[in-house]
């Protein structure tokens, strides 16, 4: 799965994957060898991406702080984490199909509507420290979840092994296009070396979210005539 990290400004995009289990119902007219049909389906999802940075930064320099005995030079250090997470929970789709059918044989492709449940979540924070000791940090968190709404494109082969019984294998891609998605956003400061303090802000926004994935499928159907 491919998803956008936060907003249309950075696209950063990150890959995932998981495994789906879902279900199927539809109707099919045969017409010699020409196969027309419509089918619904359904499945939980457990798709995920995830994406952590870590990093830090230290700075020797500036100012000097002067003793009767030694002079000690500032090391600045800075520590920033940042963690992003997209969770597919399920997905919905109705689609059109038709194929060609030879002997027990039917190969066929797709086309339909999908709807997909997104959860977004993710954090990040910000050290600093002066010679060892603290100086001033920052941490915030955003999470949002949304049905997103897309297109779904797919072809496969379905094999009747017996009269009634199908087996099938399908290859699908999925795109859900951009879509504000409701966040809220948690941020605190605290500032500055001893005595500091803590200010927290929270609030909400509308962020500007994409996904697309590709689904490899293998299910078994009954037909009933």
């Amino acid at each position: 799965m491919h998803d956008s990290e936060q907003d249309s400004v950075d696209d950063a995009i990150f890959h995932g994957g998981g495994a789906i289990a879902g279900g199927q119902v539809g109707c099919n007219y045969q017409a010699q060898q020409f196969v027309v049909g419509v089918e619904g389906e359904g499945w939980w999802s457990g798709l995920k991406n995830k994406r952590t940075d870590n990093s830090t930064t230290t700075t020797t320099g500036g100012d000097i702080v002067s003793g009767a005995a030694a002079s000690t030079l500032l090391t600045a250090t800075d520590t920033q984490t940042n963690f992003s997470e997209t969770k597919n929970r399920w997905d919905a789709a109705l689609s059109l199909r038709a194929g060609y059918a030879v002997d027990r044989l039917l190969f066929y492709g797709k086309a339909g509507v999908v709807w997909g449940g997104f959860n977004f979540s993710g954090s990040s924070s910000d050290l600093q420290t002066i010679n060892g000791d603290f100086f001033q940090s920052s941490a915030s968190s955003f999470s949002g979840s949304h049905t997103l709404t897309g297109m779904l494109l797919g072809f496969g082969v379905e094999w009747a092994f017996l009269d009634n019984w199908l087996l099938r294998f399908e290859v699908d891609y999925l795109n859900f296009p951009r879509t504000d998605v409701p966040f809220t956003f948690t941020n605190s400061n605290t500032c500055c070396g001893i005595g500091a303090t803590t200010s927290t802000q929270t609030g909400s926004a509308l962020v500007s979210e994409f996904a697309s994935k590709g689904l490899l499928k293998v299910g078994v159907s009954y037909k009933f005539y």
